[in-house]
């Protein structure tokens, strides 16, 4: 379109679909708001550091830490400090009671 100038200028497009206040022209990610990197939360209580990957998706870096040994990592273990799960097998050591925590 040509303005009072005569010059031929365009009408700014500053469409913002997924309303992170970025224009979808200039937005890496145009419908998930935020852009590459930018953190996020993936759901996922087993992974730390999340952020927008280069295809718009939420994802983190896997958590392992294992505190007690048992092969569960904490973030899906009923009992993070103690080996085994809520209703495991154990022994208190008293000779009174079941071995059943």
């Amino acid at each position: 379109m040509l303005n009072a100038s005569c010059q031929c200028v365009g009408t700014p497009d500053n469409t913002d679909t997924d309303g992170d206040g970025i224009p979808n022209c200039s937005d890496s990610c145009p419908t998930v708001p935020g852009q590459i990197g930018s953190a996020c939360n993936d759901n996922n209580p087993c992974t730390d550091n999340d952020a927008l990957n280069a295809s718009c998706q939420c994802v983190g870096t896997p958590d392992n830490t294992d505190t007690d040994g048992d092969g569960i990592p904490n973030c899906s273990d009923s009992c993070p400090t103690v080996p085994g799960q809520i209703g495991s097998a154990c022994n208190d050591n008293n000779p009174a009671r079941p071995t059943m925590c």
